[in-house]
């Protein structure tokens, strides 16, 4: 510890060393390391990124739990830990030092705290830590003693092998692969199994239409709806108040042209303001219709016939919106799609009009045909926290409509493969993204 650093400091590195050496596994104590080392120097994002014989790869990044070498992010960090490998010490940087970084400014906060570490015969590490604010010499020690332990205890975890000398030397091993290549050319239908949702087509979306404080919700989930039925209430005290104060200023409009008018006829100097205050009347007029407008708008209206879908409606009365906010769904309970998630390395078998079959968990026993209609080109993440296409499905023929709500999972096929490719396509994707080839 550094001389400067107070005893609680210690006290708490001393605990986080302890957590770190007692880790059983390399992911965990670079959890630890990433995750937990805020505490002693606060800090907005963190990684630790390996390099060696194969090149660099990101073991690990606060806030995640699995990290994909082939993101931008970590492409980011890989190049940059090749432009500071030859560092042996730990390093405060900021981008005017590194100018060749030109997407620092977009991917990580300007202050780096930067620690070398040294994995033995699996080559150099680093442990980077980015924050706003500069960083102090106590605490980049701190942090290079954390990374220094976690780098020995992951040695300690991982010796490095010679299982691939020895499979390199042993060419009975690729005889029988050969073998198998050359067999294997029989082509075959690529699937995967995506989770899947019924979810209503086409639904109207209540959305607020001005920005206040939700009053009151009138429909319950899965309540029907008319047309023309309230179903939200916003808060109409302000609104019902400029009403008031707009017909006030309309009656003293009116008011005053009518005098006017009446003393027109003997002074000529009033006669040539009726003009004037015609103009008055006719903006209080349009000031009243606009707050009645405004007034009208904090209730909202079902403009077709179908079923609620909202959440609890004591979570929203009181909830302030925005304007266009969504509120609730109405939807047609005979009209519904199918919600698909396709894993990203599945998105070769999205094909427009792609079969299917969807499995409901309420119905295990039976499956239902589905056929892709579209899907959104740009991944999301989904709630396991991994990325997905967000796909939609229709109903196949014969398939009948089923609630909406239902989940389970579907079965989608692709186009033809050969047998090698359908076989080691998903070990070649592992591959690939834990060794950033």
């Amino acid at each position: 510890m550094t001389g400067d650093a107070s005893d609680g400091p210690a006290v708490s590195v001393g605990r986080l060393l302890l957590r770190i050496l007692s880790a059983t596994s390399q992911e965990e104590a670079l959890s630890l390391l990433t995750n937990e080392a805020r505490a002693l120097a606060p800090y907005d994002q963190a990684a630790f990124v390996a390099r060696g014989v194969l090149g660099a790869r990101v073991l690990a990044v606060s806030n995640l739990t699995r990290v994909d070498n082939s993101a931008p992010y970590s492409v980011w960090l890989r190049r940059f830990h090749g432009t500071l490998r030859t560092a042996r010490a730990p390093l405060a940087l900021t981008p005017e030092q590194c100018p060749q970084q030109d997407l620092w400014d977009k991917m990580a906060p300007p202050h780096l705290a930067f620690v070398p570490v040294d994995l033995g015969r699996r080559g150099q590490g680093a442990f980077l830590a980015f924050r706003q604010t500069p960083w102090r010499q106590h605490e980049i020690d701190d942090l290079a003693a954390l990374a220094s332990a976690a780098a020995a205890h992951i040695v300690r975890l991982r010796q490095p092998g010679r299982k691939a000398l020895r499979l390199a030397l042993d060419y009975r091993k690729w005889i029988a692969v050969a073998a198998i290549v050359g067999l294997c050319f029989v082509p075959v239908r690529m699937s995967t199994i995506a989770p899947a949702e019924v979810i209503p087509q086409e639904p109207a979306v209540i959305a607020a239409s001005l920005s206040g404080v939700i009053k009151r919700v009138h429909v319950k989930a899965n309540d029907e709806v008319r047309p023309g039925q309230l179903l939200v209430e916003f808060d109409d005290v302000e609104q019902r108040s400029r009403v008031d104060i707009a017909s006030r200023a309309l009656e003293s409009a009116e008011a005053e042209l009518a005098r006017f008018g009446q003393m027109g006829f003997l002074d000529p100097a009033i006669r040539a303001k009726l003009g004037e205050q015609e103009s008055v009347v006719q903006i209080r007029r349009l000031e009243l219709e606009r707050a009645r407008d405004e007034l009208a708008r904090t209730r909202l209206l079902a403009e077709r016939s179908g079923i609620a879908l909202v959440g609890d409606g004591s979570d929203l009365e009181g909830k302030p919106v925005q304007v266009g906010e969504k509120i609730l769904l109405v939807a047609d309970p005979r009209r519904t799609a199918v919600r698909l998630w396709v894993p990203v390395h599945d998105g070769a078998l999205l094909v427009e009009g792609g079969e299917g079959r969807l499995f409901l968990d309420s119905e295990p026993w039976s499956s239902r045909k589905v056929r892709v209609r579209n899907w959104v080109f740009e991944p999301e993440a989904t709630q396991a926290g991994g990325l997905a296409f967000r796909t939609t499905a229709d109903w196949g023929e014969g398939a009948h409509t089923k609630r909406i709500g239902l989940r389970g999972s579907a079965h989608l096929k692709g186009p033809s493969t050969p047998l090698v490719q359908f076989v080691l396509r998903r070990p070649i994707i592992f591959l690939r993204q834990s060794l950033a080839l």
